[in-house]
């Protein structure tokens, strides 16, 4: 038996994502999706779940960092070339 799998997501799936889920149901988990709204579109196998049930909407904001917060990583996060000006 394969551990279920079960995730949260915020906002609409790309192609990745889903491509993500799609794997992990082939491989035989349970997979599930926690969301504050209905995510459409999942692939066939894939369980959507109310997020609220576990962690209220409003504390989730508050775990959100804000753009201030991000600034002093972004270099960090940017490729040497991009930091250079070199394309």
């Amino acid at each position: 038996m394969r551990p279920d799998v079960v995730t949260f997501w915020h906002g609409p799936l790309d192609a990745l994502r889903l491509t993500c889920l799609r794997s992990q149901v082939a491989a035989g988990h349970k997979v599930t999706v926690y969301s504050f709204d209905p995510l459409p579109g999942l692939p066939e196998g894939v369980g959507n779940a109310e997020a609220e049930a576990i962690l209220p909407h409003a504390f989730s904001e508050r775990l959100r960092p804000s753009t201030q917060d991000l600034e002093p990583w972004m270099p960090s996060l940017l490729p040497p070339a991009r930091l250079s000006g070199r394309p």
